[in-house]
């Protein structure tokens, strides 16, 4: 039985490879007081861009959920239907323990990776990837002791029988454009996407690049730098907004500011919202 299928007959029997998650942590159990456990908190920023939109939204998903609430406490009470994923499996059960003491939502959980295409990669604890190599951690040495079970946001909407996902969040340590990439068959009927620009993981015989996201969703989507506290563009006074918007002409200004890793997150907005509509403070377009 090829991964696929293998993925469907966990889907009739409740949440995606839930049991094969539990019993690779009860294998990775010795492993417990060494795996990463605190994380850190979501931006002020980017609450206050969630805060402005959230009303727009019948179905949140958020890949790479590691324990955040906030995006429920902000927006619970609406009707929202929320799906969150994090692979890591202490993260998991963190996550799953917060969520059973909020009542009256739709929260689905999976503990399952976000990806291109379904398949099984090794979990890296130092950083917190399916990458071994990130710009914070060169070469992890610690691994999961199995592989983890990774799907295509496409497959599990097919699978669900979800009609269309309004907000999509990833944050998964430079695998953000595969991620999206596994999207691709329902990435038009999103209304908003908020992406951790992770560039320099290995892409055939290159590295992503930030091109690759504008590429991607361009057509789509305008795209715009989030509000962020820490971001010298912000901190140091040149921008007082919500959003900073981008276009091609504003790669080369990201690049200077980034030239790998991580360090932005970037809210596509569908073109046929009218970002301008929503009550949002918007500047730019980025330049140098």
């Amino acid at each position: 039985m090829n991964l696929k299928d293998n993925l469907k007959g966990r889907l009739s029997r409740g949440s995606i490879v839930y049991r094969t998650a539990e019993s690779v942590y009860r294998s990775a159990r010795f492993l417990k007081n060494i795996l990463f456990y605190k994380a850190p908190s979501m931006l002020d920023g980017e609450l206050r861009v969630f805060a402005k939109i959230y009303a727009e939204c019948k179905v949140i998903f958020d890949v790479g959920a590691r324990y955040d609430i906030d995006y429920i406490e902000i927006s619970k009470g609406n009707g929202i239907k929320y799906v969150l994923f994090e692979i890591n499996p202490r993260f998991f059960k963190k996550l799953s323990d917060r969520v059973a003491k909020i009542s009256g939502e739709d929260i689905v959980l999976e503990n399952v990776g976000i990806a291109e295409e379904n398949k099984e990669m090794f979990y890296y604890l130092d950083s917190e990837s399916v990458l071994q190599s990130t710009t914070e951690v060169p070469s992890s040495k610690r691994n999961l002791p199995l592989p983890l079970p990774l799907i295509s946001l496409d497959f599990y909407i097919q699978q669900t029988n979800i009609k269309a996902v309004d907000f999509l969040k990833t944050d998964i340590e430079e695998y953000d454009y595969f991620a999206l990439v596994g999207f691709s068959e329902n990435i038009k009927q999103c209304k908003f996407i908020q992406f951790e620009l992770g560039v320099g993981a290995p892409l055939g015989d290159r590295q992503v690049k930030t091109r690759d996201y504008f590429d991607l969703l361009s057509k789509d989507f305008n795209l715009f730098l989030v509000e962020d506290e820490n971001n010298p563009l912000w901190r140091d006074g040149r921008f007082q907004c919500n959003l900073i918007w981008l276009d091609y002409g504003s790669i080369s200004s990201i690049e200077s500011l980034q030239k790998v890793g991580v360090g932005f997150n970037v809210m596509a907005i569908n073109k046929r919202l009218k970002a301008e509509r929503l009550d949002l403070k918007i500047d730019g377009p980025l330049r140098s």
